[in-house]
């Protein structure tokens, strides 16, 4: 889920009418900066609503939360927990492709 929320972020600043910004260059911004936190940046400073802004950014912190804890922890997420971060990222998405022209 984080992933593809990950993708569609590049997918947006690439292909976006304002100031787009080619893979290439996010490659290269990842190497100085990190790949996540230069992306979210870019990501946020393109949308105007503060409200959408600061739900983004905490969607991708949370979503980011529960990835490292799947691929790091043993711990089984229960289908509850499944079933929210999978709409969460369905809203996320929502939002990517609808404040991100």
């Amino acid at each position: 889920m984080y992933y593809s929320v990950f993708q569609v972020m590049k997918y947006k600043l690439a292909t976006t009418m304002n100031n787009p910004i080619s893979y290439e260059d996010q490659n290269v911004a990842s190497r100085q900066w990190g790949s996540h936190i230069s992306l979210l940046d870019e990501i946020t400073d393109r949308i105007s609503d503060e409200q959408i802004k600061t739900q983004v950014r905490n969607t991708f912190n949370y979503l980011k939360r529960f990835r490292v804890l799947a691929d790091y922890n043993t711990n089984i997420l229960t289908s509850n927990e499944c079933r929210n971060l999978l709409k969460m990222t369905e809203k996320l998405r929502f939002q990517l492709f609808n404040y991100i022209k």
